[in-house]
């Protein structure tokens, strides 16, 4: 399972499989089906991420709603990739204890997966 958290409308999810698509099918399809989640707070902007199709008819995306700090829709230890991009700075002060990664991030990750979160969005990485 790839889960994109902070999902949007979904163009990190469709970046990433262009980037990794080898890496992600050969990995995945050694043991099981590759699914791809978004999770997102918004339903208006998961609306109109629903709209996308999958990633070239091989790969289901799914939408989910929830507040990526505290409840992700996965089971423990059952997500291969997290990703969190453009996200993580606003999560930051409303985290519990601000710690550096949600501990329910942690639940899901299986052992040996993989996490990508970038900050870009960052009140430090502001242009002047």
């Amino acid at each position: 399972l790839v889960i994109d958290l902070g999902c949007g409308l979904g163009g990190n999810v469709r970046y990433c499989y262009k980037l990794w698509k080898e890496e992600l099918l050969t990995e995945v399809s050694r043991s099981r089906q590759l699914f791809i989640r978004g999770v997102d707070f918004s339903y208006e902007v998961l609306a109109r991420a629903r709209v996308n199709p999958g990633l070239e008819g091989k790969v289901p995306i799914s939408y989910h709603q929830s507040d990526i700090a505290i409840d992700v829709p996965a089971v423990t230890g059952s997500v291969d990739l997290l990703l969190c991009m453009n996200t993580f700075a606003h999560l930051c002060p409303i985290t519990p204890n601000h710690s550096p990664l949600p501990a329910e991030w942690l639940r899901v990750l299986r052992g040996g997966g993989a996490s990508s979160i970038e900050r870009a969005n960052s009140p430090s990485s502001t242009l002047a």
